[in-house]
Order: structure tokens, then C-alpha cells, then sequence
């Protein structure tokens, strides 16, 4: 029994080894364990130019993203000013290929919202005829482009989609209102729905950023259990289903050379038994699973959004 607690305890020590010596090597490279990356202001497509709902706002959506990203904990926004944001941008455009030595950003982010829309609904209260049961369902997508300073490239264009809705709640009728489906006519940049529906947008985004570009990998292998790279910060819960993935080469586009993305299949999915402080423990399943060292974990892909 004694044996197996010091097996256990000295694979957990590698393991911490191992993930110490990463961020030892990341942080002599970029003079922080943390990854900076700054966020441009959001665009629009083109396409929803003519039809954008007037309670957009383009700050406050940039503002979720930037906070959604640092709140990670594997991030850091060094700057939100875009004073600094625009020049950076400018010059990283006119690189061709080249790093930006000067950069104080890793990454720049460079959203564009494809679509928006808020919706509030209104329904009689019963037995209350002056109160109504009032609810708001909210979506948002968008596609991100992931630039990399070290050498002007496109790494990554990750679409995101994100969906908002709130439980009924009884309300007040006001003289004037469509008991039914009442668009946005009563929400605006500043109301607390949609500044809710661009934190719900914020999360997708982080989530999404922080699977393709500083995913979960497996360090470790021993048995059926899988050693990961990251603890509590990576929001795992016990009996949580993972799916564990093997990443091949890059795909990339012949003509721009832009990574499109990676050859990749799953291997297996991995079941979360214990979250350390800096590493989780997950079962693999099945263990003829050929899961090893280097492989990717992911979260499984919700239906209907992330």
C-alpha cells in the first residue's frame, strides 16, 4: 500500500516537474508564464452592416472579450488602449511576414460579428392584468482571426457562437406595450441584457481561444489514467467526459500559407476523477485507447453553441 501512494506521488511530481519546466522555458522566451495577447475593437460583416440592431454597441462587446480572455487566468490583456491597439495593428499589417519585435502582445485577436440579435417577449401574467411575464433569448456569431507577432501570421480563424436567455419574470405592464414577440424595441447598448449577451459571447470566445491556441494536453501516461497539463484553473469537475484528441501536421493553404488547421482525429475520451491545484487526473476509456504524452483534451461540443 506504501509502495503505491510513493508511485502515485512521485508521478505527480514529474507531472509538476514537467508543466514547471514548460512555463520556466515559455516565460525565458516571453518574459512571462502568462500568454499576452490585445483585442481589436469588434468589426461587422459586411453582410449585417445594413440590418445591425441599434442596441449594439461595438465597445461593450470588445470590453467582454477582453475580460472574458484575462479571466482565464492563462492570458493577460497588456493593454485595452486603443491608442496602442491601432498603430500595432497598422504595423503588424505592413510586416509582410516579419516579427514584431516591439510588440507587447504575443497575439492580436481581430473579431467580426456575423450576426446579433436580442429578443424580448411579453406574455399576460395570469390573473395579474396589470403585469406581464417578461423574458429576453439572445445569440451572437462571430469569427476570429488569430495573428501571431512573432511572424505576422494567421494562425488560426475560429468561428464562435454563443446563445443568451433569461426565465420568465413577472413585470410590469407599460401602456403601449405588444404582448407577444417584441424584438428589440425596448433594449438598448446600455440595458443589462445585452451587456449579459456580450458576457455570455465573452466566455465562447475564451473558451474557444484557449482550446486552439494553449489547449490541455496529456502529460503523462499510466495505465488507464491520463496526467493533464492543467488543474483548477481549467474549471474541470469530477465525472466530467473529455475528449482526448491526436493532432497530426498542419493543414495549410498553398498560396497564403495560412495555417488552416491541424490533421486530427479522437483517440478516446477521458473521464475527470481528481483536479489537483496544477494538474487533473482522468480515467481513459477504452483503455486499448492509444492516448499518450502530447495528446490533446478537449471539452465535448455542446449542441446548439458553446
Amino acid at each position: 500500500m506504501m509502495l503505491k501512494y510513493i508511485s502515485r506521488y512521485m508521478i505527480q511530481f514529474a507531472i509538476l516537474t514537467y508543466c514547471f519546466s514548460c512555463n520556466i522555458s515559455y516565460a525565458a522566451e516571453n518574459g512571462t508564464a502568462k500568454i499576452s495577447a490585445v483585442v481589436e475593437t469588434v468589426q461587422v460583416d459586411s453582410t449585417l452592416q445594413s440590418s445591425l440592431p441599434t442596441f449594439y454597441s461595438a465597445d461593450t462587446l470588445t470590453r467582454e472579450l477582453e475580460t472574458a480572455l484575462e479571466a482565464t487566468g492563462v492570458f493577460t490583456v497588456p493593454t485595452r488602449d486603443r491608442r496602442e491597439i491601432e498603430p500595432m495593428i497598422a504595423e503588424l499589417k505592413r510586416a509582410h511576414g516579419q516579427s514584431l519585435k516591439f510588440s507587447r502582445a504575443r497575439y492580436i485577436m481581430e473579431p467580426v460579428v456575423t450576426s446579433i440579435r436580442l429578443d424580448m417577449r411579453l406574455r399576460e401574467a395570469p390573473h395579474m392584468r396589470t403585469k406581464v411575464l417578461r423574458s429576453v433569448n439572445g445569440s451572437a456569431t462571430m469569427f476570429v482571426t488569430v495573428i501571431d507577432t512573432r511572424d505576422a501570421s494567421v494562425s488560426k480563424r475560429i468561428p464562435i457562437e454563443a446563445h443568451y436567455s433569461t426565465p420568465e419574470r413577472l413585470d410590469d405592464y407599460y401602456p403601449g406595450e405588444y404582448v407577444g414577440d417584441n424584438g428589440a424595441l425596448h433594449l438598448d447598448a446600455g440595458s443589462s441584457a445585452y451587456i449579459a449577451l456580450c458576457q455570455t459571447v465573452g466566455r465562447a470566445f475564451a473558451k474557444r481561444i484557449l482550446d486552439q491556441v494553449s489547449p490541455v494536453f496529456v502529460a503523462q501516461r499510466d495505465g488507464d489514467r491520463l496526467f493533464l497539463t492543467r488543474g483548477e484553473d481549467a474549471g474541470y469537475r469530477i465525472g466530467e467526459v473529455l475528449r482526448v484528441i491526436h493532432r497530426g501536421g498542419a493543414i495549410i493553404h498553398p498560396v497564403t500559407h495560412e495555417v488552416l488547421g491541424y490533421d486530427e482525429h479522437e483517440v478516446g475520451q477521458a473521464e475527470v476523477i481528481e483536479v489537483l491545484p496544477k494538474l487533473s487526473i482522468a480515467r481513459i476509456t477504452p483503455v486499448s485507447s492509444t492516448a499518450t504524452a502530447g495528446d490533446i483534451v478537449r471539452e465535448p461540443v455542446e449542441e446548439g453553441g458553446n
